[in-house]
């Protein structure tokens, strides 16, 4: 691949970052970045990070990480001269595998290694899904080489050009559903310099120690089930923990995501009678909110309504519907192709953004060709759709705590104290 292409198209990148991350805030509920501070200045900087979705946590990264990001990615996606220019666009370097073309592709890589290294040369910031491929279950997968291999690479030219390791975490609430919250935390920087005279007598196990130190540094950064069976029932006590734990729109929810880590280290701890009295009783409050047609909520007695989000969401729905036109359409175009399961999430992402890009980016300048007035009130129209949005997550919460008023006495009291009982449950295993 030709890595000198004209700097023009990569301007695309900064083209499309704030759509980014108003797509960001159309199709999630919160998003929280913990730990930038930790990342030092005026080094090369990796960051590793893991991969529950397609393409979800690379398009976060680089809309909100205050520098601009280069990306490893798998190079079967550059066999088309189109997809290598649009890729380079957005700061892609491909990375080959046997399995895309046998070793004569993999042969390719040697060019993608020298750019990149050049690149970290330079202090740039390089972002690595470290397990190499899509894990969905809460489990950090293994890691594969490439990252520290690339890291102490990179030192074997420039044994002093600082480079650190960042591991970072990206947890989310429902990584398969848009409206979910979505936490990425940054660790402590790793020292690539640490590992190079282990590197320098055996290569391998210099890779191999710096791989293992980045496992156990990511790896407590993420909510972990530990065990592959319990993984449904899980994923539900983290719902209801979430949804009886809430944060409103643009909220810090940081202890939530710690205390989360470690109830599930600790449910990975129980003896098999008290983890099935946990789930038994897990599913009954399931079956109790079902039966009354509620999400889950910390609901009580005395649940007062807040009627100005209610108020607020039915004044901006006009503008809610003028948003609403790419986001349907995108679906729409989703709807009519084939896609796995783990790609359904990043494709709607991805069909979002490009759909709101084309239709805010053609009405504003069209208008803006008649009258600058114009383009101002197409940009102001599109903010006022988009905190429609935001004000809908509020809206759904205050049409909860309504349909819980509207149960008699005894079914509340029976939800209340459910929820109370749970929470007694939780809280001893903490």
């Amino acid at each position: 691949m030709d890595f000198n292409s004209p700097k023009l198209i990569f301007m695309l990148y900064y083209l499309i970052r704030p759509f980014a991350r108003l797509t960001f805030q159309l199709l999630y509920r919160n998003i929280k970045f913990q730990g930038i501070e930790h990342i030092p200045k005026g080094v090369p900087v990796v960051f590793a990070v893991n991969h529950p979705t397609a393409f979800i946590e690379p398009c976060i990264m680089a809309t909100w990480l205050p520098k601009s990001l280069s990306f490893i990615v798998r190079g079967d996606l550059f066999k088309k001269l189109w997809a290598r220019i649009l890729l380079a666009s957005v700061h892609l370097i491909p990375m080959f595998r046997v399995k895309d073309g046998g070793l004569n592709i993999v042969k390719n890589n040697y060019e993608s290694l020298k750019y990149v290294v050049h690149f970290l040369h330079k202090k740039g910031w390089l972002m690595i899904l470290a397990e190499g491929h899509i894990t969905t279950p809460r489990r950090l997968g293994p890691l594969k080489k490439g990252t520290a291999r690339i890291a102490l690479n990179t030192l074997e030219q420039r044994p002093n050009c600082g480079l650190v390791i960042m591991p970072v975490g990206v947890n989310m609430s429902h990584p398969d559903a848009i409206g979910s919250d979505i936490h990425v935390k940054i660790g402590q920087a790793i020292k690539a310099a640490d590992y190079f005279d282990l590197y320098e007598e055996h290569a391998n196990k210099g890779i191999m120690a710096l791989t293992e130190r980045l496992r156990i540094a990511m790896k407590d950064l993420l909510i972990q089930i530990e065990n592959p069976e319990d993984d449904s029932a899980c994923e539900s006590l983290l719902n209801i923990h979430s949804a009886l734990n809430p944060v409103t729109v643009n909220e810090s929810f940081d202890n939530r995501v710690v205390v989360q880590k470690d109830l599930m280290t600790k449910v990975g701890l129980l003896d098999q009678n008290a983890k099935t009295n946990l789930f038994e009783q897990q599913k009954a409050l399931e079956q109790l909110f079902k039966a009354n047609q509620l999400s889950y909520y910390p609901f009580d007695l005395d649940s007062k309504v807040k009627y100005w989000p209610i108020i607020l969401t039915y004044l901006l729905a006009p503008f809610g519907l003028l948003v609403a036109i790419p986001f349907y359409f995108a679906k729409w175009v989703n709807s009519k192709i084939k896609l796995v399961d783990e790609f359904l999430v990043s494709a709607l992402f991805a069909s979002v953004m490009a759909a709101g890009f084309l239709f805010f980016g053609s009405l504003t300048i069209g208008f803006g060709v008649l009258n600058l007035y114009y383009a101002a009130v197409v940009i102001l129209i599109m903010n006022l759709g988009l905190l429609f949005v935001r004000i809908k997550y509020l809206y759904h919460d205050e049409l909860l705590k309504i349909r819980f008023n509207q149960l008699n006495l005894d079914q509340r009291s029976l939800i209340l104290s459910s929820i109370q009982e749970f929470r007694k449950t939780v809280d001893l295993l903490q």
